[in-house]
């Protein structure tokens, strides 16, 4: 994940209903309900709730996470991360210890370019 400030935060205690749109990295310790369209990294925290549609370059997934991810360049699922989620990426890499509950398809990563573009159009 790129080292880079999160310009976005969302607190413990914070919860969102709808849908987020970012363009630079994102921290979500908090609840987001929605879909989450990101042109760079999200980390979710231990705290982090997500549900909905996730679109974004990377993700490091430390709490829960609920519905489809796709991301361009990487998941990540640590060992606190509770995930049911329908997963498309070219890099999945799942801690011990991490629950993991759906689907996972690992692509090349121009066939989840163009399924990302096909979503983020919409």
């Amino acid at each position: 994940m790129n080292e880079s400030p999160f310009l976005g935060y969302i607190d413990q205690g914070v919860e969102i209903n709808g849908d987020i749109v970012a363009k630079n990295p994102l921290r979500i310790d908090g609840k987001v309900k929605g879909k989450i369209k990101s042109l760079s990294d999200i980390i979710v925290g231990k705290t982090g709730e997500i549900e909905g549609e996730v679109l974004v370059n990377e993700i490091i997934i430390s709490g829960r996470a609920k519905g489809r991810i796709c991301a361009k360049k990487g998941v990540k699922i640590e060992d606190s991360a509770r995930l049911e989620a329908d997963v498309i990426t070219p890099v999945l890499s799942i801690k011990e210890g991490a629950v993991f509950k759906g689907s996972a398809k690992v692509l090349p990563r121009e066939e989840v370019s163009r399924e990302i573009d096909k979503v983020w159009k919409s």
